[in-house]
């Protein structure tokens, strides 16, 4: 409500909006007051799927191939000069930290679980040097490397569910291909 509109309300509405803005207020600071603590969970306690993390995985299962329609692939321009060992450590830092991006989907007795890999684990990152080909070679050659990464399939059970390839195409150009399985974003 714009305040021209408020101030063309009688006044007894106008006050019946600041009353009701006051009670909304406080009852935002009573809800936050009471929110429950987030727990710590233990390295050993078992993970239930959410229900969408149910969903992906049962398609999963019935057709593996239909999977590539939930590969989320992301490019990114690298401009300028690249400290190739700095970026595997920073994505290795983010593995690390997010412990999504080393979780996949084992089958147990009391049936699918999240597993967790160690945080040591790491992005295996796949190196393509395309510096020695022509402009219109490297396009091609990156347009069909980025498109075999897509569309490769994830191993849910396996994992990692997150992927990464770097194309250099000259000492200052590079490209960075990130693929993830979307149960896991």
């Amino acid at each position: 409500m714009s305040n021209k509109e408020l101030t063309a309300l009688p006044l007894a509405e106008r006050k019946r909006l600041l009353e009701l803005a006051k009670l909304s207020k406080l009852a935002r600071k009573q809800s936050l007051g009471q929110q429950e603590a987030i727990l710590i969970r233990g390295d050993q306690q078992a993970l239930l799927l959410s229900f969408a993390q149910q969903r992906l995985w049962f398609l999963d299962q019935m057709d593996s191939a239909a999977g590539a329609a939930y590969h989320i692939p992301a490019a990114l321009k690298l401009q300028g000069e690249l400290n190739r060992s700095a970026l595997q450590q920073a994505l290795d830092r983010i593995v690390a930290r997010h412990e999504a991006l080393r979780t996949c989907f084992v089958v147990a007795q009391e049936g699918v679980r999240q597993h967790i890999a160690a945080s040591d684990s790491g992005l295996a990152l796949k190196w393509h040097d395309l510096s020695a080909l022509a402009p219109v070679e490297q396009a091609a050659q990156l347009k069909v490397i980025s498109v075999a990464e897509a569309s490769q399939a994830f191993d849910l059970a396996q994992g990692p569910l997150i992927r990464g390839q770097l194309l250099r195409l000259d000492e200052t150009e590079h490209v960075l291909l990130l693929t993830q399985h979307h149960i896991i974003s």
